[in-house]
């Protein structure tokens, strides 16, 4: 298994979050997600599983619209959480489990 945990939407290579809300956010989390994957070999298709937090319920719908974009297949298993803060006020944090190669 590879274990990728606390991804943030943050602009590449700074700490600051991508301008555009959620889903700007959901989306660069998410290619962070998967450049991280194919750096220890394995890619987007073998998650099995995500744990996404949200600070705002209101986000849902549009981080769901995001999570299909990325998943259009065969989705992972997904728990979304609601927190009252996630570090850099951002809207948006995931970790994903995916399987490792053979």
């Amino acid at each position: 298994m590879v274990y990728v945990g606390g991804v943030l939407g943050t602009v590449q290579g700074k700490s600051e979050l991508v301008p555009g809300g959620i889903k700007a956010e959901a989306r660069q989390a998410f290619v962070h997600v998967k450049n991280i994957l194919e750096g220890a070999g394995t890619s987007l298709d073998r998650t099995v599983k995500c744990v996404v937090l949200l600070s705002n319920i209101d986000d849902f719908p549009a981080m769901n619209e995001v999570f299909r974009e990325v998943f259009p297949e065969a989705p992972p298993t997904r728990s979304t959480i609601i927190v009252p803060k996630i570090p850099m006020n951002a809207a948006f944090e995931v970790e994903c489990n995916a399987l490792a190669r053979d």
